[in-house]
Parts: C-alpha cells; sequence; structure tokens
C-alpha cells in the first residue's frame, strides 16, 4: 500500500500472485487459481506496457498466461486455454529471437507448444496436437544435444513422450503410443537416478506405468504384465498420496489405477477381487468429492465405478445390488 507506484514492488506482488495460483491449482480450485493469475496478469500487463522490450517482464507474463492456459484446460475451457497459450507462444518466440542463448527461453516455449498440443488434442484436432508435440519435441531434442546432463529437458522430454503416447493411442498407432510409452518410463527413471525425491517424476513415471498397463491390457491382453506395470504405478502413487493428502490430482490418479485394476481382475473372472479395487476406488472418489464437490471429473469418475460395480454384481446374480449401484450413478451423472 505504501509503495504502490514502485515497479519492483508491483513485480514481486505479481509474482506472489503467481506464485500462490500455482500453490491453489495444485491443492485447491481451478477457479481460485485463475482469479490470483488475473490478477498477476494485469500488474505484469501493465508493467510491460511501460517497458515493452523487458524480457524478465516478458518472461513473466508469459509464465502467468501459460499458466492461465492449463488451468483453463482443466476446467474444460478449450478455446480459451488455447487464447492464453497463443499469447504465451508470441511472448516466448520474441524472447528466444531476442536472446537466442539463453537455454531456458528455448525450453519454456517448447512447454508452451506441447500445451497447445495438449488444447488441440482435447478439441480433436488431432493432427495439429501432433505437430505441435512434434515442434517441442524437437527443440527439446536439440537442447538436450547440447547438454546430455539438463535434468529439466530430459525431464519435458518424458513428459511429451507421455502426451505423445496417448495421442498415438486415439489415432490407433499402437505400435508408436508403446515406443512412446517405454521411452517415457526410461527418461523417468534416469531423471529420478539423479533425484530420486521430486515429487512431479515420481508422478510422471507412475503416469507412464499406467499408460504402458492400459496399452498392454486392451491391445495384448498380457495380463500378469499389465498386473506388473500397474502395481508399480500403485505403489508410486500411493506413496505420493500419503506425502501429499491434500493434491487431489494425486488421489484421482490413485483411484483411477484401481478402477484400471478392477477391469483387470474381471478379465480373469476374479470377481471378489475386482470388486475389493473397485469398492477402493469408489472410497477414495467418495473422499475426493467431499473435499472438492464442485469438481465434476471426480463425480463422473465415480459414477463410471459404481457402472463397473453394477455390471460384476449383475454377472453374479446379485441384481438388486447392482440396480442400487447404477442408482447411485444415476445420480451423480444428473448432479
Amino acid at each position: 500500500s505504501q509503495r504502490r507506484e514502485d515497479p519492483t514492488t508491483r513485480d514481486e506482488l505479481a509474482l506472489t500472485h503467481f506464485r500462490i495460483g500455482r500453490i491453489t491449482d495444485l491443492i485447491g480450485s481451478h477457479q481460485e487459481s485463475l482469479n490470483e493469475y488475473q490478477q498477476a496478469h494485469d500488474i505484469q500487463q501493465q508493467l510491460l506496457k511501460k517497458q515493452p522490450g523487458d524480457a524478465n517482464r516478458m518472461e513473466a507474463l508469459a509464465n502467468t498466461l501459460n499458466a492461465m492456459g492449463i488451468a483453463r484446460v482443466r476446467q474444460g475451457a478449450s478455446r480459451t486455454a488455447q487464447q492464453h497459450l497463443n499469447e504465451a507462444r508470441r511472448l516466448r518466440e520474441l524472447l528466444v529471437d531476442q536472446h537466442a542463448s539463453n537455454r531456458t527461453y528455448h525450453r519454456t516455449l517448447a512447454n508452451t507448444w506441447m500445451n497447445l498440443g495438449l488444447v488441440a488434442s482435447e478439441l480433436n484436432e488431432l493432427k495439429t496436437a501432433q505437430n505441435n508435440y512434434s515442434i517441442a519435441q524437437d527443440i527439446r531434442e536439440t537442447l538436450l544435444q547440447s547438454d546430455p546432463h539438463d535434468s529439466q529437458v530430459l525431464r519435458d522430454i518424458g513428459r511429451g513422450c507421455n502426451n505423445q503416447a496417448e495421442l498415438a493411442r486415439r489415432k490407433g498407432d499402437f505400435d508408436s503410443a508403446r515406443h512412446q510409452l517405454n521411452k517415457g518410463i526410461e527418461v523417468f527413471q534416469r531423471v529420478l537416478l539423479r533425484a530420486p525425491d521430486n515429487i512431479q517424476d515420481r508422478y510422471r513415471l507412475a503416469v507412464c506405468y499406467r499408460g504402458h498397463a492400459d496399452m498392454t491390457l486392451q491391445l495384448e491382453k498380457d495380463l500378469p504384465a499389465a498386473r506388473t506395470s500397474y502395481q508399480k504405478s500403485v505403489e508410486l502413487m500411493t506413496i505420493l498420496v500419503r506425502e501429499n493428502p491434500r493434491v487431489g490430482r494425486y488421489q484421482f490418479e490413485l483411484a483411477q489405477l484401481y478402477r484400471n485394476m478392477g477391469y483387470l481382475e474381471t478379465q480373469q473372472t476374479r470377481w471378489g477381487d475386482a470388486l475389493a479395487v473397485l469398492h477402493i476406488a469408489q472410497a477414495k472418489l467418495a473422499t475426493l468429492i467431499l473435499n472438492f464437490p464442485k469438481q465434476a471429473s471426480f463425480q463422473h469418475e465415480l459414477a463410471l465405478v459404481r457402472m463397473d460395480t453394477a455390471e460384476i454384481h449383475f454377472e453374479n446374480g446379485a441384481p438388486e445390488e447392482g440396480r442400487r449401484q447404477l442408482q447411485q450413478a444415476i445420480i451423480l451423472l444428473e448432479t
């Protein structure tokens, strides 16, 4: 309040709003994080107008726009996300043009291209998504060639592998999907050898294992191999949930893993085991809904788990319990 016209103070205030937004996005609601990002954005935009060529302020505004884009994707507002990300890309391209030797500017530009790929994928623009992913990975591979020990770039390549695998699966290119998942697992194992306590790397390795298990189960029907990958993913996610109980994303991922394991057990007609893991998934999702009552994806996932549970009850001659599960699913979906 006392130094409201001091540019340095306003830079710091904007950065603080940005950091609060990042934390809120992880443990709270996307809308609350967007409120913080918007305050950071407004301050940063005003400051940049006064000094249009200031690299630090361009970088700060691009970081905020990039984060706003990701939050909008999670809200399901893909077109708005695309606008934020394109503006971030424009700023980051200017920074790369003006400071070609700065590796960070190249790396963050690649991240924005990857995020634009995610948005295109959400919009079912698969060709555009593939193009955006390829641009991002090409930038990263070039950076890695000049410094093979850059863990940040290696980490980004691993994230890109996971995204490319999902896109390849949607396009029906299962060989490519499998290749990308195997590469992603290898990359994150290498990264974790250097920094074994990194939370996000452990999370991403768990996601890669889950994708590998899903692919193995659906395409090869190799149930033992799928079970092994699921168990590795569950072990990693269980530790992450225990260490970070307020991060809803980790709990949601673990619940989805238990749902997938339920499907695995039904493929072997192990009905009791299937019901056991599905009940774990139900309990975890019910807790998530209590903590995040406005997060529709959690309610939707619980409805799907209840539908899976109902099918098993119908198969085992318990139609009343099956009907009860379906009625609960209907309530969730209507909500």
